[in-house]
């Protein structure tokens, strides 16, 4: 027998744009409908538009995921306007999709929503410096003596092609996020501020970062003489269990970069270090988890 143990938060209705987990907004949506109609139930819900109450239980547990069908099915149930409707399924995209392109794409839609925007600063924040690497690079760029916050000079001083447009749109960003402070003399000071944001987002933001990173960094083998660039790599054949042991030797070395970062005398150029593991083969421990 299923049993519906979900507790809502609050006495008003749920508003879908205030939501970032599908999940999230269909177990708030039931408890107020049941605060309300008397012979509503989440088993009645789902055998109202087709689908059997167990895999439903499921899928709000986060056990199943729905398919476009099955979103085609309750959302004519769950009472959204057409706008609301379009938010609902780019949530599902979000949290579901196996592919992390169509995942950005769907968090890049989602942004349009102003709604969205205005309630959830904090996460399109992260998001928009995240997404693009060359607003990382300009912020710490800013920590540089020779730093000006022109649009030209910076364009020359980054190593991959960025368009002057863009670097403007980032200035503006920085300065506004308070990710850097340009003083009166034009020199500019870098602001050290903790990312907040929601898992889900601040994930998929730094997955982005992350292959945008690596795609740059195959552009160097052939673009930067090696006397600048350093890209070492061992393929191993360990132990599975040995996965742990080469996480605390990344972890170890991020933070002898990190300790370097705070000593640097003079700093004049701004270098991105990646430090990855990944399988060749198949694990057990990861056949069946999502990524």
């Amino acid at each position: 027998m299923e049993v519906d143990t979900y507790t809502s938060h609050s006495a008003k209705a749920p508003v879908v744009y205030e939501y970032h987990d599908y999940r999230a907004y269909l177990k708030d949506h039931f408890n107020f409908r049941k605060s309300r109609e008397r012979d509503f139930s989440t088993r009645a819900f789902a055998k109202s538009v087709g689908l059997t109450p167990p895999y439903f239980t499921m899928v709000l547990n986060g056990r199943r995921s729905l398919s476009s069908t099955t979103i085609e099915k309750i959302l004519p149930a769950l009472e959204l306007t057409p706008a609301e409707q379009s938010y609902f399924k780019l949530l599902c995209v979000i949290a579901d999709s196996s592919s992390q392109e169509e995942r950005v794409q769907a968090l890049n839609k989602l942004q349009n929503f102003s709604t969205y925007r205005k309630n959830n600063p904090e996460e399109f924040e992260v998001y928009r410096y995240l997404t693009k690497w060359f607003y990382v690079a300009i912020k710490e760029l800013a920590a540089t003596k020779e730093f000006k916050p022109d649009p030209a000079w910076i364009q020359n001083q980054l190593a991959y092609k960025v368009a002057p447009a863009e670097i403007r749109r980032a200035l503006e960003f920085l300065e506004e996020q308070k990710f850097i402070k340009v003083k009166p003399d034009g020199s500019a000071e870098v602001v050290r501020k903790t990312l907040s944001c929601k898992d889900g987002v601040f994930q998929l933001a730094l997955r982005e970062f992350h292959q945008q990173m690596l795609r740059l960094a195959g552009e160097a083998m052939t673009s930067v003489h090696h006397s600048r660039r350093s890209i070492l790599g061992e393929t191993l054949c360990v132990s599975e269990r040995d996965f742990e042991k080469i996480h605390e030797i990344l972890e170890r070395s991020a933070r002898e970069l990190i300790a370097l970062e705070k000593t640097a005398a003079g700093p004049d150029a701004v270098y991105h270090v990646t430090l990855a593991a990944f399988p060749l083969t198949k694990t057990r421990r990861t056949e069946n988890e999502n990524v």
